[in-house]
Parts: structure tokens; sequence; C-alpha cells
């Protein structure tokens, strides 16, 4: 039989200190993070999943943040809508009243006209976060002058909301507000009733009337495009939400790690590294006493 020299007997001693050290520190790692997985040494293909789910992730949120601030926005413009709206729609009342009265009480209701008529042209250069709602993608300038005329343009402002999936946030402007192509102006049927009011014009009011009913009809239209692309935001943020959740799920399962097991595994592993530890001594002292004979 042959004799195991005192090299193989340390090398042996070693050995198992070592491994029983690395199981040790391991445990203690993931106690120490909660992590099962820190290093990609640790779980190649898991680290691998992780890195992917990491990265869906990162976009869904960035989608996330975009259609935030795009239902913020389209929120912002849908408001102005309603407030044009009602004045559009007071201001027709005031033609209908206007049409079938004297003079003087057309002079009365001149001074609502104008009113409504001057709100309007501020209305429309509402703003939101510091951008212009009304201007297409030129957001930095009122896109209305005093007189009217309008200064935007009629771009639209893609915003990605969803993979493969963008929103025009810019409001319909040039079909709705400026009655493009063959529409009605809402601020010029809103500045011709009030002139005709303040020049006892009869007829000038009565000619107001219809082109004021058709304005307000392009608003309800113009509300219900914005409402309609709100609801596709909402959808996509409802879903990149959801879909946000399960990823954080999934990479939780891979490196989160079971706080009861990792305690568990921690004390066994200590238990055994101090066993490693008293084994080698006892096995280097034999070595040494057979030495020694």
């Amino acid at each position: 039989m042959s004799r195991i020299s005192t090299s193989q007997i340390f090398q042996l001693a070693h050995t198992n200190v070592a491994s029983a050290r690395e199981r040790e520190t391991q445990s203690a790692e993931k106690a120490a993070t909660g992590k099962n997985l820190s290093r990609p040494s640790q779980d190649p293909a898991g680290w691998v999943q992780a890195a992917a789910s990491k990265a869906q992730l990162a976009e869904g949120e960035s989608h996330l943040r975009v259609a935030s601030l795009s239902r913020n926005f389209l929120e912002a413009a849908e408001d102005t809508l309603v407030q044009l709206q009602e004045g559009v729609q007071r201001a027709y009342e005031l033609a209908i009243a206007g049409a079938s009265t004297g003079g003087g009480d057309r002079l009365a209701l001149a001074a609502e006209a104008r009113t409504i008529s001057q709100a309007g042209s501020a209305t429309v250069n509402a703003a939101f976060a510091g951008r212009y709602l009304f201007g297409g993608t030129q957001t930095a300038r009122p896109p209305f002058a005093e007189d009217g005329s309008f200064s935007g343009n009629q771009s639209p402002i893609e915003a990605p909301i969803a993979r493969g999936l963008r929103v025009n946030v810019a409001p319909p402007t040039g079909k709705f507000v400026l009655g493009q192509p063959d529409g009605d102006d809402v601020l010029t049927s809103l500045r011709q009733l009030a002139t005709a009011l303040e020049n006892d014009d009869v007829d000038g009011v009565r000619e107001a009337i219809e082109p004021l009913r058709r304005s307000n009809e392009q608003l309800s239209l113009a509300r219900a495009d914005i409402g309609g692309r709100l609801s596709l935001v909402e959808g996509a943020g409802d879903a990149q939400a959801a879909g946000s959740i399960n990823l954080q799920d999934s990479i939780s399962r891979i490196e989160d790690a079971d706080v009861l097991k990792v305690f568990t595994d921690l004390a066994r592993d200590q238990t055994v590294f101090r066993a490693a530890l008293q084994s080698s001594q006892r096995l280097l002292s034999s070595a040494d006493a057979s030495f020694l004979k």
C-alpha cells in the first residue's frame, strides 16, 4: 500500500479549506446583498436574461415618461378647447338674441361679444410647461397674433409612447380652429359677431349665426379627436405599466435571493468551513507526528 506523503496531506487540507471558504464567502455575499446573482460567472445564462429584461424595462420606463407627458399635453389642449367652445356657444346665443332685438339691446350685447372674442384669441395662445399648444412644432412663441393671424404650422409632434407606436400630440389647429380647408375660422366668427353688434348691423348679426354654429360643431369634433388620442395614450401607458411589473418580477426571480434559504445556507456553510479548518488541523498534526517518527 502506497503511503500518502506530507505534501499530499497538506494539499488535501488546503483544497478542503479553500472549497469550504469559497462556499461560505458566496453565502455571506448573498446574505449581505440579498442577491442570488451579482456576477456573470455565477450564472451566465441567467445574467444575460436579466440584462435583456433590464434593457426592456428601461425602454418601457422611457415610454411611460413620454406617455405621461403626452397625456398631460393633450389634456391641456382638451381643456383649452372646452374653454374656447364655451365662448363660441355663448356667442351663438348672443347672435340669436341680437338678431331678434332692437338696436339698443344689440349694443348691450356687443360688450360681452367683444370680451368673448378677445378671450378666444387669448385661449388659443394657451401654453403647457412653457410650450404653446396650438402652433404645431412651433411651440416657442404664441401661434396667433392679436388680429387672429396664424404664425404656427400644422406639422405633427410624434411622441413614442410604446415600441412601434407613436401618437401625434399636436392639436388639430388647422382643421378645427382655422377651419381649413373648407370650414370656418373660429376666431373670425367671434370677431364678426362682435363687430356686427357694435355697429348695430342686424344683417351682419344674422350672417354670424351659421358660422358660429359650424364653429361649435368643429370644436366638438376637435375634442373628440383629442379624446381618441388620449385613449390611445392611456391604453399604451397602462400596458407599459403592466409590462414593467412583469419584467421586474422576472428580474427579481433571477437575481433576488430567498432570504430564508440564504441564511440557512450561510449557517450551514459557516459550520462546514469551521469543520474543514478543524479537520485540516488534525490532518496536519497527524502528518507532523508521522514525520517525526
